[in-house]
């Protein structure tokens, strides 16, 4: 009966259980744009939490996920939620978003000290993975807006179209690697954050290709957008002349006439014009570019025109074709082979320890005999060969590691200078003495990637806290404990865009009237092994001093192949034997060089500089440590006037009219049983009225494909003339050739044709 008194009723218990199962901090996630990514580039992923606890939370968010390099690390962002309230966070990742390549978890007062707090709804990552390489990021009023970009996969060209809503989240470049194309119609973009306008400008500073559209909602969505747009108006007329479309690709059905902006070009060049008004144009930012339209791309009459898809794909064939190759590089191995030589890590002298080792068997042997036998003190050598021993050992361990006793930092940056910005990428590497965790502190807005010789054996991901990542608002932090003496781990940081103005440039001019260049340094700092790369070769010119500017003359320079502007030749021995120093005292230089990631255009300059000052922070603090910064500027557009004997024209647009095709890389496919269209677009500034050329086709096999080119005079396909001839019979009123390589029923794998305009050679 007391035990019936104290005990509670049924409805009691109900409760008890309806806490207890109530107890729990709930999670979801959302991978990605609309739950999509693309493997081995990073993207958001959202977190929202809710605190049904009854207390509020404070402590840390903990991500574990193994990334594409196979890399696993614990992903910690500290949040504090309050009870009952909802909060959302947001972490930047790549890798396995699976059940076994990630785990999420929350630790009540931190990873380290605090407890595990039970979580229900999401444990790990998923999401859907695409397997087309060129993305294109849809942002515009209408959801089905360029929705017909799926139709590329017909025409040879693997896309998919993803649409994003007006408030799709954009906290830094990293954020948006996935995205090959991004475009934007009449979407309020003035309206947006600085930070997320950034990352866009940033994103396509790096390689990327923004589509903005025109048409009455133009003004809104370029105003945050004013420095890079080709084309600047805000009132619209009715084009009359739209069918103008239809004759630019072939098409036989005529369209409508169109609303479009009475713009006019401020920056970049027209693609094609009507009297004088800017159609379509394009501007270079960076290592992007920007494309207009004058016309909104959402609405009919161009929307439900038959040639839509056609026209997109020969305006951005270029950058189609690429497929994805804004982040196509892969910097991280040579960056982290280059960071892994220390200059001040160095091996013991050989002579100097030779020289201790006999002073201490010259002691014990015969000098150390001969005293105990005339102290008559012979047993004594029991303690004295010993003790002469570990004097002897401490003494060797003090030389042979005299530049191993502390924290030391190597930084490897590589600085990619164009007109306007300059992309950097970087690797920190840290010597770590002793056992000691180290936290390693990140610029603003970054995205490391851990020392991939830190791989984890297991199949499923767990608590990782050997390996950590910290997000502090925009700061982040790598952290690594459980060290062992006397050993490295580095840090591999993803793109990062500065102003070139702010950052520091090399420059290069053309002289009148003569082959000599003149270099200016503007980066602020002495730069030595300063060079030439071009066609596969290292011209050594010298040392420049900051401020100071040297003239260099030429070698003899032509263009005869398209395969330097994809493929770096070996250029160590060429540093070498012009700085007249050892290939050990060029270590990272020469690992910069012969990757191929950085030194792969068709003339480019790159000059070394050296920074000694204790400048990065590991455990709060400044460390002995060492810089090395790469300087490359391509300097190909400088080269061509009047100096290269041909001008390089790629194609624009390619369609597979038949057959199996696959492209290997930025300049190899594959064709199996087809045929395929090449549309060649000569600019403004290359055309002449004895314009003359030649089609060039390298191939790995002894089958030749044929190659017929369409004579616009004519009006028929013919045999592509061998060697060079005038191009003005080919060419349309777009300034336009076209070409087609028919493998019939044969397998081909070669380059893209390209077409090589002649040049009159200073």
């Amino acid at each position: 009966m007391a035990l019936l008194l104290i005990l509670p009723g049924p409805s009691a218990y109900a409760t008890a259980e309806g806490e207890k199962a109530a107890d729990k901090l709930h999670v979801q996630t959302e991978v990605g744009y609309n739950g999509t990514y693309l493997p081995g580039k990073s993207v958001p992923v959202t977190f929202t939490l809710s605190n049904n606890l009854n207390r509020d939370l404070k402590g840390e968010l903990v991500l574990n996920i193994r990334d594409s390099s196979g890399v696993a690390a614990a992903h910690i962002m500290p949040l504090e939620i309050t009870m009952g309230s909802t909060v959302e966070a947001v972490m930047t990742v790549d890798g396995s978003f699976s059940k076994l390549g990630s785990w999420i978890q929350f630790y009540e007062g931190g990873v380290d000290r605090g407890e595990q707090v039970e979580i229900d709804g999401t444990r790990y990552l998923e999401g859907k993975s695409i397997s087309t390489p060129n993305v294109i990021g849809i942002a515009a009023s209408d959801p089905d807006t360029l929705n017909f970009t799926a139709f590329f996969n017909n025409n040879g060209i693997s896309t998919t179209p993803i649409v994003l809503g007006d408030d799709f989240y954009a906290g830094s470049i990293h954020d948006l690697s996935m995205f090959s194309i991004i475009a934007l119609n009449d979407v309020a973009a003035g309206q947006w954050s600085e930070q997320k306008v950034k990352a866009i400008k940033d994103w396509v500073a790096s390689g990327g290709t923004l589509l903005v559209g025109g048409g009455a909602g133009y003004s809104q969505t370029a105003a945050a957008f004013a420095e890079l747009v080709p084309v600047e108006g805000q009132a619209t007329v009715t084009w009359s002349r739209a069918d103008l479309l239809s004759s630019y690709i072939g098409s036989p059905e005529p369209l409508a006439p169109l609303q479009i902006i009475d713009g006019k070009l401020v920056r970049g060049r027209i693609v094609l014009e009507d009297q004088g008004t800017p159609i379509v144009a394009v501007n270079d930012y960076g290592h992007g570019k920007v494309y207009y339209t004058a016309f909104d791309l959402g609405l009919k009459p161009f929307s439900n025109w038959d040639g839509r898809t056609e026209f997109l794909q020969s305006i951005l064939g270029e950058q189609l074709m690429l497929q994805g190759a804004a982040y196509q590089a892969n910097y991280n191995w040579p960056l982290e082979n280059s960071a892994s030589y220390f200059p001040r890590l160095k091996s013991p002298e050989v002579g100097g320890l030779l020289v201790i080792f006999a002073i201490y068997t010259l002691i014990v042997a015969p000098i150390l005999y001969i005293v105990l036998r005339r102290l008559d003190r012979r047993e004594w050598s029991w303690w004295l060969i010993p003790t002469m021993a570990v004097v002897s050992t401490v003494i060797i361990v003090i030389v042979g590691t005299r530049d191993k006793a502390e924290l030391y930092m190597n930084g490897v940056k590589v600085a990619m200078i164009d007109d306007q910005v300059v992309k950097e990428v970087g690797a920190r590497k840290v010597f770590i003495p002793n056992s000691k965790d180290v936290h390693i502190a990140l610029p603003e807005h970054s995205y490391p990637r851990l020392s991939e010789s830190s791989i984890s054996n297991s199949a499923e991901v767990n608590t990782n806290k050997q390996q950590r990542i910290y997000y502090n608002g925009a700061s982040r932090e790598a952290v690594y404990t459980n060290n062992k003496y006397w050993t490295t781990k580095s840090v591999v940081l993803q793109e990062q865009i500065y102003n070139a103005e702010q950052y520091g440039t090399l420059s290069a001019t053309l002289q009148d009237g003569s082959a000599s260049l003149l270099i200016r340094n503007d980066t602020g700092v002495d730069v030595e092994h300063l060079s030439l790369a071009a066609n596969n070769q290292l011209y050594y010119i010298g040392a420049l001093a900051a401020g100071e500017e040297v003239s260099y003359s030429l070698p003899a320079l032509t263009i005869i192949t398209n395969q330097p502007k994809y493929y770096g030749g070996s250029y160590s021995s060429d540093l070498v034997t012009g700085s007249g120093m050892e290939w050990e005292q060029l270590a990272r230089e020469t690992a910069l060089l012969d990757s191929g990631s950085y030194i792969n255009d068709t003339a480019m300059l790159v000059a070394f500089s050296y920074d000694d000052t204790a400048k990065y922070v590991v455990n709060d603090k400044a460390v002995k440590s060492d810089e090395l910064t790469a300087w490359v500027v391509n300097i190909t557009d400088q080269l061509t006037d009047g100096l290269l004997q041909q001008d390089l024209v790629s194609p624009s647009n390619v369609i597979v009219e038949q057959g199996e095709y696959s492209q290997m890389d930025q300049a190899y496919f594959s064709l199996n049983q087809g045929e395929i269209l090449f549309k060649y677009t000569i600019a403004a500034s290359q055309s002449g009225t004895a314009l003359s050329g030649q089609v060039q086709l390298d191939n790995y096999q002894n089958f030749t494909p044929s190659l017929r080119i369409f004579n616009e005079e004519l009006g028929q396909w013919e045999d592509v003339p061998s060697g060079s001839f005038e191009l003005e019979p080919y060419m349309n009123e777009f300034n336009m050739l076209q070409v087609k390589l028919d493998s019939g029923q044969n397998y081909f794998e070669g380059s893209f044709p390209v077409l090589l305009l002649d040049r009159e050679v200073q």
